[in-house]
């Protein structure tokens, strides 16, 4: 990420979520998966359904409470 590489963040992460599920940053893995999608990659529906995984797969993550937040607010449900 530090070097611009942005879609190879993407993939490393994924390959991080993929073999260790139940590790202990795969919620952070995830939260920066879906801000990559959000803010660099501009792809709103796919930052959507990481959100959700996050908020679904990880109650308990502190994490949990932004990532509903940022997909209730891309779903347009916020309105500030």
């Amino acid at each position: 990420l530090r070097k611009g590489e942005h879609q190879t963040a993407d993939e490393l992460l994924a390959g991080l979520l993929e073999r260790y599920p139940a590790g202990l940053l795969a919620d952070e893995a995830l939260l920066e998966r879906a801000r990559l999608h959000e803010e660099v990659f501009g792809d709103k529906a796919r930052a959507m359904q990481i959100y959700q995984q996050l908020f679904s797969d990880y109650p308990g993550s502190i994490h949990a409470a932004t990532a509903r937040n940022r997909f209730r607010y891309l779903r347009g449900d916020l309105i500030n």
